[in-house]
């Protein structure tokens, strides 16, 4: 790997809250692959090295495979697990570790109570606005359930966990739980619904035979977002036929046992020698019958493919770039995305491209200018080549954000984009922060991310110009915009902001259960809002029904929302019958009682 991207190293210690040192603790890097455009999602981190504190708990990572987030997991026997996250590299961490907690439990059937032997159980460290996060970085135990259904952790994590259950026969579940210092937490109890299965046929769409070995995937989708995604995966017998197991009913089980119908559709596509398709199946509320057998008839694309290169200023091929396009067809709703990294060679490849969609190509390369090019493929079948060409920058910008105190703000958000790109935008004019809420993806000129923990942000990605920036902190009572000169050979930019209060509260049903999982959003009540534009703050409850809004700017009323699966219907603690109060103000606390949605299964 050449030296020029190699990133600083990144040194820690890990110590008890006595302050002596953990030796033996186990540290692993996560890599943080951030969201390249709107139309692809975010990638969980993945695992780029381990490491082993020392005698006296020290750890480092001396080569780091690229710039940007990182997160650091750390374990060690009778301690609870944690982890930083989105910490930037070149810094020197110090990670304290509380005395873990024992987490029990038992799995049992949801239709009759009865004990679930052999569940395998996932203990996740979940940070409180991602409850429903799956990456490895999370895992924080491992256990299965004995006879009795029963399971212990040793250890489990302080503040917000999930256990993620899964067992032969059933459709995969999880809960929640809290646990505060010195406060062991309550036993859970994971329900488990009878499994879905869905079962079905590949076919070949010219001659209607039946295709062997082809590969089958089901996604699942459910419109209230309650449910993490779940994907089951099978491979077809010699006569086409498949089975899918495993998957989740339309209903779950919810609190005081009633079982809320969520809507659930799976997407089935098969895939075998260059041929593919595709079927949707939707789980109908209150029925326990298995859907008819599926049919799925594939066939070989029919388009264009496209290939994209990727070039340096002396017309030298770019390997490694993030290559990416997205396009959409307002007129048949045709849509057509990807992603993959360029070879050697300086090409990335995209079979089976949809015809006649107008689509974006970026190219992104650390060190480089982003390339953004527009493409229409023809209706004919062929090749449609692109060519982006990557500019290097020369101007390393340091920007420094702390409080009004002096202690550094590690975590905010700092985003530069291009001034060009905002001078005629409205939002920019009013004052309006932009990164948020209004991230400008087809800007050429544009770098995010978060200070560490000195409250240093550094990027090497920009050219010279002028920049619109914004900086954020989930704790600041408002972020701060401002026009900023990137001048070679250093652009140092130092920013201010102020703490923010907070608002607490608690989302409950009419009998008093709490529910968990749930986003509570405040927002700045009009006419402030028009008046002073400000970023809205967003917060889930725990497992006690609990939620904290920080950064919340004392002198503005706010109005809070419950954004959830319940029905607005309910009981508001000012007495209203509604899911939102309004001209709250930080430093208060709000209850929210509500009732299921209609539709409810028991």
């Amino acid at each position: 790997m050449p030296v020029s991207e190699l990133t600083p190293p990144i040194r820690g210690l890990v110590v008890d809250r006595s302050d002596r040192p953990v030796p033996q603790a186990a540290v692993t890097l996560f890599v943080r692959r951030e969201r390249q455009h709107f139309f692809l999602d975010a990638e969980s981190p993945r695992a780029s090295a381990d490491d082993t504190t020392d005698s006296k708990g020290r750890f480092g990572f001396d080569s780091c495979e690229r710039r940007g987030l990182y997160d650091v997991r750390v374990r060690a026997d009778g301690f609870a697990p944690k982890t930083v996250r989105a910490i930037a590299a070149g810094v020197d961490l110090r990670v304290v570790l509380d005395r873990g907690n024992a987490l029990a439990g038992r799995v049992v059937a949801a239709k009759d109570g009865s004990p679930v032997e052999g569940a395998r159980l996932i203990l996740r460290d979940v940070p409180p606005d991602e409850p429903d996060s799956e990456g490895d970085e999370t895992v924080a135990g491992a256990a299965a359930s004995a006879a009795d259904g029963s399971f212990r952790f040793t250890c489990a994590p302080l503040g917000l966990a999930r256990v993620d259950a899964e067992a032969v026969g059933f459709a995969p579940s999880s809960a929640v739980s809290w646990t505060d210092e010195g406060q062991p937490p309550a036993p859970i109890e994971i329900r488990l619904e009878d499994e879905l299965r869905l079962t079905g046929v590949v076919l070949d769409a010219e001659s209607d035979s039946p295709v062997a070995s082809a590969v089958v995937v089901a996604s699942s989708w459910d419109a209230t977002r309650r449910l993490p995604p779940l994907r089951r995966s099978t491979i077809a017998d010699d006569s086409g036929r498949f089975e899918l197991a495993g998957l989740r009913r339309t209903h779950f089980e919810g609190p005081n046992g009633i079982a809320l119908a969520v809507p659930i559709a799976y997407e089935i596509e098969a895939s075998s020698g260059g041929r593919s398709g595709k079927a949707r199946v939707e789980v109908h509320a209150r029925s326990n019958d298995e859907p008819g057998p599926i049919v799925i008839r594939v066939a070989r694309p029919i388009g264009v493919a496209l290939r994209v290169t990727v070039l340096d200023d002396d017309g030298n091929p770019v390997e490694g770039a993030h290559v990416s396009f997205a396009g959409f067809s307002s007129i048949d709703g045709r849509s057509a995305m990807g992603e993959q990294e360029s070879a050697s060679d300086g090409v990335a490849r995209f079979d089976a491209f949809v015809p006649d969609v107008p689509v974006t190509v970026w190219a992104r390369k650390t060190g480089f200018l982003t390339a953004i090019e527009e493409s229409i493929a023809g209706p004919d079948s062929g090749l449609r080549e692109v060519v982006c060409r990557l500019s290097r920058s020369s101007v390393r910008t340091r920007v420094r954000v702390r409080w009004r105190d002096g202690r550094p703000a590690g975590g905010a958000t700092v985003f530069l984009v291009s001034a060009d790109a905002v001078r005629d935008d409205p939002a920019w004019e009013s004052g309006r922060t932009l990164a948020i809420q209004y991230p400008h993806f087809n800007a050429p000129r544009q770098e995010a991310g978060r200070t560490d923990g000195a409250g240093l942000f550094v990027t090497e990605a920009l050219p010279a110009g002028l920049y619109a920036m914004e900086v954020d902190h989930a704790d600041a009572a408002d972020g701060r915009v401002s026009l900023v000169d990137v001048v070679p050979p250093v652009a140092e930019v130092s920013v201010d902001l102020d703490f923010g209060g907070a608002i607490t509260g608690a989302v409950r049903l009419l009998d008093g259960t709490p529910v968990d999982r749930v986003l509570v959003l405040a927002v700045p009540s009009p006419p402030i809002a028009a008046q002073r534009p400000r970023v809205s703050r967003v917060a889930s409850t725990d497992g006690r029904g609990c939620f904290r809004i920080g950064g919340i700017d004392p002198t503005v009323p706010h109005l809070v929302v419950v954004n959830t699966r319940f029905s607005i219907g309910g009981q508001g603690s000012g007495g209203g019958i509604n899911n939102r109060r309004d001209g709250v103000m930080a430093g208060e606390s709000v209850e929210f009682r509500l009732v299921p949605i209609v539709d409810v299964v028991r």
